[in-house]
C-alpha cells in the first residue's frame, strides 16, 4: 500500500468538508484510482473530478491513466487555461 496526501481547493474543499485527505491505495494505483477512492470517501464529489487536473508533488501534471509515485502528494485543481 502507498499513502497519498490529496489537497482539495475551492468547491471541492467545500463539498468534501476538508482540504486534505489521506488515502491508502495499492501500489501501481493510477490517478483515476485515486479519484475513484475520493468519490467513494466523499460521495459529494461525484461528477466533480472528471475535468480536474492532478498535480503531483507540486510540479508534475498527471493524467488519469498514469501510475502514482509511492511518495506522491497530489493537488486537485481545475483545468488550466491560457490566453
Amino acid at each position: 500500500m502507498i499513502e497519498i496526501k490529496v489537497h482539495l481547493f475551492a468547491h471541492l474543499k467545500q463539498k468534501a468538508g476538508t482540504s486534505l485527505a489521506v488515502l491508502n491505495l495499492p501500489e501501481q494505483s493510477t490517478v483515476l484510482d485515486l479519484k475513484n477512492e475520493l468519490v467513494s470517501r466523499f460521495p459529494s464529489l461525484q461528477g466533480q473530478l472528471k475535468s480536474m487536473v492532478a498535480l503531483e508533488n507540486h510540479s508534475q501534471i498527471r493524467l488519469d491513466e498514469e501510475i502514482l509515485l509511492k511518495t506522491s502528494e497530489i493537488t486537485i485543481i481545475p483545468p488550466i487555461g491560457g490566453g
